[in-house]
């Protein structure tokens, strides 16, 4: 009964979408405009050579920003 008359009306609906676990790490732009993450690569855009970035990875997307923008979505291998 108090949880009727107290607690419901503080709940929030649940999010549209689950959550999705991810790890991040941070990559060098090869010469050849792809970062290596788990033995595969993928490319970023030509501008970057040598440039620190960062991967967000998740089960099935690879993630690549570059000062705090994203900068590439890729499907993962």
């Amino acid at each position: 009964m108090l949880f009727e008359e107290i607690e419901r009306s503080a709940l929030k609906p649940l999010l549209a979408e689950p959550y999705v676990f991810a790890e991040w790490e941070q990559c060098r732009v090869g010469l050849d405009y792809h970062v290596e993450i788990d033995k595969h690569y993928y490319s970023v855009p030509h501008q970057l050579p040598r440039e620190k970035v960062w991967a967000r990875i998740t089960e099935r997307t690879i993630e690549v920003f570059h000062r705090g923008k994203r900068i590439v979505r890729r499907r993962r291998f």
